[in-house]
């Protein structure tokens, strides 16, 4: 029997992968980017590489909260980062709907609403059954962009909820953090405002 030995690249990106999982025994965030990268300057022509490079680099002011994490660079500054990753992988890759979602909600957390709204349009195009669950996301998101949304929200109850989040991330208690966060992101009067809170009170904590 043959084994296929992955090369560096793709060792590097699913070692990226492993420590990006929150729910893995692995999970560090900061090693999770320094794998991705690794495997992005191996193979700068994969667009899942690049694409799952800029969601660690925009998943960690969220992670900042529910688990608390320790990265090289500020948090506030992890969308810009996420941005050249995210449109490199849309240009290498445009039919691909994460990457398109996600550099989406990079621009919502920079609040760039228009760039935001012409990003997330193409995904709705996407055609087959392993979309249905993310075009429905992306209208909802296009609606509240556009302020036609109905949703409640309560930016008070949310910042509590997050800071209520950050006791149990602190207790190590991260499947209640997580609950309690993503309650507080339901209630969030805009991605712009959660991005911020989280940077401002997630902060670099070590795991």
């Amino acid at each position: 029997m043959f084994f296929f030995k992955p090369d560096e690249g793709t060792k590097h990106y699913r070692d990226g992968l492993r420590y990006l999982n929150p729910n893995g025994q692995d999970f560090d965030i900061e090693k999770a980017i320094e794998q991705l990268k690794a495997a992005v300057g191996l193979k700068p022509w994969a667009p899942t590489y690049h694409s799952e490079l800029g969601h660690a680099y925009l998943a960690a002011p969220l992670f900042a909260v529910t688990r608390g994490v320790k990265v090289k660079f500020s948090l506030p500054v992890s969308a810009k980062l996420a941005i050249p990753e995210l449109e490199e992988a849309v240009r290498l890759n445009p039919k691909d709907g994460w990457s398109r979602c996600w550099l989406g909600l990079a621009y919502e957390y920079l609040g760039q609403k228009k760039k935001a709204i012409e990003t997330y349009r193409p995904v709705l195009k996407l055609k087959g059954r392993r979309w249905m669950w993310l075009r429905k996301n992306v209208e909802q998101c296009i609606v509240r962009l556009e302020g036609k949304s109905n949703m409640e929200t309560d930016r008070d109850r949310a910042k509590v909820l997050i800071n209520e989040a950050i006791e149990y991330r602190n207790k190590g208690d991260y499947t209640e953090a997580t609950r309690v966060f993503e309650e507080a992101i339901r209630l969030a009067p805009n991605s712009e405002w959660l991005y911020k809170t989280a940077c401002e009170t997630g902060g670099n904590k070590a795991k």
